[in-house]
């Protein structure tokens, strides 16, 4: 609860601290004279991959250069009608075909109608999948190791920074004969609230070991998510390994989330389904008989058997 409570403030105080909201007809920005509005600006990024967004937020001028060199290249090859001009016009028409086809997918998804009693069957046949584990957790820290890694420079870099920013000397052996003697302890049957007050580091200390829900959907790492569903509520877990500390883990309980609470998830299931058997429907329909393998063959450079 405090860990809510605390990202709550947190997130007032970023909410107060946020430049109040720009009225869509404002002008942000001129190009060539012409007046850019905040509107205009919320369309390019909505029309536009992710990253152009960010681009937008990181370097505005840099990212309205790319947006009109763009549209003013792309129209002067339009006067020239490059588009009736090989290879142009073959390539032009396999985007477009790219393009209808996601679309009819999100068609095909978006008008399948998902009946409550679609839902209510789905959530019962999967329940395993919308269990929440409330969880009890000691953190405790060490200093990592920088491994250099010719083969993984992101990993290498990452455990340069985190070992740079480490919030402890102690070593990873030293934490782990920590983590072990804590696991003992608790499956001994001492109090986890207890253990939480005597070794918990980093935010299990300030939240008294109580962290939010292990969700199917949860941005746990994956590691921490094997390992609660795989407990049942009062079993204590060995160490587990992060990248600087360790984590020791008590199941408090298993529940279900609530139906209505996973509903729209529930429905997206279903109509990623139904698109699937759609699909897999036009696969069956147009699987070829190949009457002339040694074509094919040819095709790849090698001699025909």
């Amino acid at each position: 609860m405090k860990y809510f409570l605390y990202l709550s403030a947190l997130a007032s105080i970023v909410a107060a601290q946020a430049p109040p909201p720009v009225p869509p007809e404002t002008v942000v920005a001129k190009v060539e004279g012409k007046n850019i509005t905040a509107a205009d600006i919320e369309k390019m990024i909505a029309e536009t991959p992710p990253q152009v967004g960010q681009a937008f937020r990181n370097d505005p001028a840099s990212a309205l250069t790319s947006v009109y060199l763009e549209r003013y290249v792309a129209g002067e090859g339009d006067k020239l009608k490059l588009f009736e001009q090989s290879p142009w016009r073959e390539q032009l028409e396999i985007a477009r075909e790219n393009i209808l086809l996601t679309a009819m997918m999100r068609y095909v998804a978006d008008h399948y109608e998902v009946t409550p009693d679609q839902t209510d069957a789905y959530y019962k046949q999967h329940a395993s999948d919308y269990h929440q584990v409330t969880i009890k957790a000691i953190k405790i820290n060490f200093k990592p190791e920088v491994k250099a890694s010719a083969g993984d420079l992101e990993a290498a870099a990452r455990s340069a920074f985190e070992s740079a920013h480490a919030v402890t000397d102690r070593s990873e052996a030293d934490a782990r004969k920590i983590a072990e003697d804590v696991v003992k302890q608790a499956r001994a049957g001492a109090d986890f609230s207890q253990l939480v007050a005597k070794y918990a580091e980093g935010e299990s200390k300030d939240f008294q070991g109580d962290y939010p829900p292990v969700k199917a959907t949860s941005n746990y790492p994956e590691e921490i998510k094997k390992v609660v569903f795989a407990m049942r509520p009062g079993q204590i877990s060995d160490p587990v390994r992060q990248s600087n500390c360790f984590y020791v883990i008590r199941v408090v309980a298993v529940t279900a989330q609530p139906l209505n609470e996973v509903r729209e998830d529930i429905i997206h299931r279903i109509r990623t389904a139904h698109v699937a058997d759609y699909v897999n429907d036009l696969r069956a329909r147009f699987k070829p008989e190949i009457v002339r393998p040694d074509f094919f063959i040819r095709l790849n450079g090698a001699p025909p058997k």
